[in-house]
């Protein structure tokens, strides 16, 4: 989790390095946070998406922490980002596939990224956590995915519930090397792409991979399962 928070940081200085350039502390004007987030939400995000509100307050966030330091080590004598609000983040999603909408889209999915679905929506676990699973993390016995600590966004270790369908389908996967999900033969690592193809082929709009992990939420508590279990599994710390 650490680890995927330090290259979120260092993309942020990075994209900041780009607009300020060489700009110096002492000539560090509040007006140019509004031309910066001006010329951010004209980028793209992800596979061509709108950049979110989120993505720039990180960098906001980034810019501003910058600052706070320079200005507790002396180098600075005042702060010019005090008091610079975020940006709003409206990035509550509802959306949420039927049976038969998640049935097309594994049809029209490649063979090597239709465990990786599977495996989302019968889990709720989280892309990362799935692509980087081992074997030694599945209990067959037990019927249980372990995963430890250093391997979840939240930093603690969970057991998830192995269910009949994604058990058939692990059953089936080739053991190639220490990792369950593999594409010619190597650690699939990415499936952004094909994701999104596989949408476009299954008529599928708006939805995004992390909507899976809505999903499996959404079905569980359809089901009457009750939300500190549902939360339990899936890792979430708050409602």
């Amino acid at each position: 989790a650490r680890k995927r928070s330090w290259k979120k940081d260092e993309r942020s200085v990075k994209k900041l390095k780009e607009f300020f350039g060489d700009i110096p502390c002492k000539g560090f004007k509040r007006s140019m946070i509004d031309h910066y987030i001006a010329s951010r939400k004209k980028d793209k995000g992800q596979l061509g998406r709108p950049l979110q509100s989120a993505t720039v307050n990180r960098e906001l966030a980034c810019l501003k922490t910058i600052f706070r330091r320079a200005y507790v080590d002396g180098k600075i004598a005042n702060n010019p980002v005090v008091g610079f609000k975020l940006l709003d983040e409206d990035n509550v999603r509802n959306r949420v596939l039927t049976e038969e909408e998640f049935q097309k889209l594994l049809f029209a999915a490649p063979a090597h990224v239709r465990p990786v679905l599977i495996a989302a929506w019968e889990t709720g676990m989280r892309r990362g956590e799935i692509l980087n699973l081992k074997w030694k993390q599945i209990d067959f016995k037990e019927g249980a995915i372990k995963l430890s600590g250093d391997g979840t966004k939240t930093g603690k270790s969970r057991v998830v519930p192995i269910s009949g369908f994604l058990m058939s389908t692990l059953e089936k996967l080739k053991r190639i090397n220490e990792w369950v999900f593999n594409h010619n033969d190597k650690h699939l690592t990415d499936i952004r792409f094909a994701f999104v193809k596989a949408c476009e082929q299954a008529g599928i709009e708006d939805f995004r991979f992390h909507d899976l992990r809505h999903c499996f939420v959404t079905r569980k508590r359809r089901e009457g399962h009750p939300d500190r279990v549902i939360m339990k599994v899936t890792g979430h710390v708050t409602m």
